[in-house]
């Protein structure tokens, strides 16, 4: 699997050195220790629930069908899907957004700032992922 189109940041576990090595983690912590990389469910969950994807996939499908027998209103339909799925997506991103704001936790706790920076980390890492 190749991650040529995703975006690399410094410290990023998928920069690879010239000799096809992947590159060491150089991002630390104030603690001095390597950053962790998250593990599986450590990262925001999904956008939207799979029910959802499907609801949105059938919405899609039906549009594209529509088209063959009135364009206009496919079009217009499919206008209202994309923005009620922005729409979405935007209220679902601020909700995290508030979830993270919430978990700080104690500013003079290191270990609660550390668990907030990896939060952050994995919500801004699916952030970057939606424009790839």
């Amino acid at each position: 699997m190749s991650t040529e189109s995703e975006p690399r940041l410094p410290g990023d576990a998928r920069e690879r050195t010239a000799a096809g090595e992947p590159a060491a983690d150089t991002e630390r912590i104030e603690a001095g220790g390597p950053t962790e990389v998250p593990a599986a469910g450590d990262g925001p969950a999904p956008l939207f629930a799979e029910a959802d994807f499907d609801r949105l996939r059938t919405q899609w499908r039906e549009v594209q069908v529509a088209f063959v027998d009135d364009p206009r209103t496919a079009v217009a339909r499919a206008d209202d899907l994309v923005g009620d799925t922005i729409d979405k997506m935007i209220a679902t991103y601020q909700q995290r957004k508030r979830e993270l704001d919430e978990r700080r936790g104690d500013p003079s706790d290191t270990e609660d700032l550390r668990q907030a920076l990896r939060g952050y980390r994995a919500f801004f890492d699916q952030l970057l992922s939606t424009g790839a």
